[in-house]
């Protein structure tokens, strides 16, 4: 979702995102549009946290399971923050 947001904010043609994104071209209208409702910076404050979850896996500070469910929880905390509905 990184790269698509910083590769939209250039204005990249529609097949270079194709190929870039790896996407079939049936999914990349919906797959933009959920990018778009992102910030960079949100994207990033999530792809450092999941660099978290996966060293303390790989450590093992806790269960997988365990993890995986806080880094979800804070996942949907911040978007319930983020847009109240």
């Amino acid at each position: 979702m990184l790269l698509a947001h910083d590769l939209m904010a250039v204005n990249t043609p529609r097949e270079t995102l194709l190929r870039e994104l790896r996407l079939p071209p049936h999914r990349l209208n919906v797959f933009l549009g959920a990018v778009r409702k992102q910030s960079a910076a949100r994207l990033r404050q999530g792809l450092v946290r999941l660099q978290f979850v996966d060293d303390a896996l790989k450590r093992g500070y806790a269960s997988p399971r365990l993890l995986l469910e806080l880094f979800l929880c804070e996942l949907l905390a911040a978007e319930t923050a983020v847009s109240p509905r």
